[in-house]
């Protein structure tokens, strides 16, 4: 029940805030779950955590574009936008380090809570650990915060 509401939530907030017509449709392309949330090492997983959040890679019918999202339900909140310079690279395995695939792009987003434009510097790192695929995504905005999300890929 909880996911479909977090679903509902962020495609009417999505469609709302980046002025997306309801004919389109939003295609979720991948989800990761969020477990930890710190922001300039601050920890504030637990309102991340209690509000059911994700971060999501997504594109809109009609468009070749690319979106992201960092969704927080619990707080009626979001941020979200296109991506644009995306590089993907895969590091294998060695003895001290997991396999990973890390995505690096910029993205231009827009804050449901504060009005908020801008451009940030993004970078997902995935890997397989314990029969999950884990991430850790590390947002750079221009105002030189970092914000640090990590977790597990929802596959479902």
């Amino acid at each position: 029940m909880k996911i479909k509401y977090a679903i509902v939530f962020f495609i009417v907030t999505l469609g709302f805030y980046s002025k997306v017509s309801f004919a389109q449709q939003i295609v979720i392309e991948s989800k990761f779950i969020i477990q930890d949330a710190r922001i300039n090492e601050q920890d504030i997983s637990e309102s991340w955590i209690k509000g059911a959040s994700y971060l999501a890679f997504y594109t809109i019918s009609g468009s070749e574009e690319s979106y992201f999202a960092s969704v927080n339900p619990g707080q009626k909140s979001n941020s979200s936008g296109r991506i644009f310079n995306l590089t993907h690279k895969l590091e294998k395995e060695t003895a001290s380090t997991y396999e990973n695939q890390v995505f690096a792009f910029k993205w231009s987003y827009s804050n449901s809570y504060d009005d908020k434009k801008g451009t940030a510097d993004v970078k997902i790192v995935q890997f397989k650990k314990n029969g999950r695929i884990g991430f850790m995504c590390t947002i750079n905005p221009e105002n030189l915060d970092q914000v640090i999300f990590k977790g597990y890929m929802n596959l479902e």
